[in-house]
């Protein structure tokens, strides 16, 4: 029984998934914007026990290109499946990928037979920029001579999936270079890539937002798909809105 009596669940609160989601995760649920909850919310009831990536696809989407497919998606909600359990081989990735700091975070997986998409939500927020950028503690301008920055240093990295240049002591950077104005977005595609790897999957990065907040992230948005190198994989971008999610409706169970 989940010991955790979180707000703003209106369905799916005994799921074991809350009694091992990590305690950053539960503290959003708290919160007054929570993605999390909404999230949460939005698809749990659609995915009883799967989602049909062919009824995604049908979805009206903000940002796009048509696509057609088959496939069954189980949702995998920051990492784990309804029963707590975590997807295969994502932690060894995450190490591999972020080494021994923080581990990159995506908010939701949907796993099929021949598919994986990654999926940014944001209710308020807009996505991530790097921290240690912000901070003045980039491993490539502030800080050189030690450890590089894993993003750039590693294959697959971003020099692979992306034509962002890296940063580099001395360069005239105007406010912030790519790699750290789209950095959720950037090692959420990297993740994708790398994954779809090691589980033979072909990967996809999907964004869900507000119909109303669009316009304001669009621009951004558009930036960053703009610097992916990869035809295929620009080609599964996609961003939905969370009212064209919520028109899906779960099937009714059968007797």
């Amino acid at each position: 029984m989940n010991r955790h009596r979180l707000p703003r669940i209106l369905h799916g609160e005994d799921e074991a998934i809350f009694d091992v989601l990590p305690d950053s995760v539960l503290a959003n649920f708290g919160s007054s914007a929570s993605e999390n909850a909404v999230l949460w919310n939005v698809v749990y009831q659609l995915a009883q026990p799967t989602i049909s990536f062919r009824d995604l696809l049908a979805l009206p989407y903000l940002w796009g290109t048509a696509s057609r497919g088959e496939d069954d998606l189980a949702p995998y909600y920051w990492g784990f499946d309804v029963r707590g359990v975590r997807l295969t081989r994502l932690d060894d990735e995450l190490l591999t990928m972020d080494g021994p700091g923080p581990k990159t975070e995506v908010d939701l997986f949907l796993v099929g037979a021949q598919n994986l998409i990654l999926l940014e939500v944001k209710n308020q927020s807009a996505p991530g920029q790097c921290s240690r950028w912000l901070g003045n503690r980039c491993p490539e301008v502030h800080a050189p001579g030690g450890p590089e920055c894993l993003y750039w240093d590693r294959s697959p990295g971003f020099q692979d999936l992306l034509t962002f240049s890296k940063p580099a002591l001395g360069d005239d950077v105007k406010g912030l270079p790519p790699c750290a104005r789209h950095y959720q977005l950037a090692r959420t595609l990297l993740l994708a890539h790398r994954m779809g790897q090691r589980l033979d999957l072909q990967p996809s990065v999907w964004m869900v937002v507000p119909r109303r907040r669009w316009r304001s992230l669009a621009r951004s948005w558009r930036a960053f798909a703009d610097g992916v190198t990869d035809s295929d994989l620009w080609r599964r971008l996609r961003v939905l809105s969370w009212e064209a999610l919520q028109s899906l409706h779960a099937p009714e169970p059968t007797a």
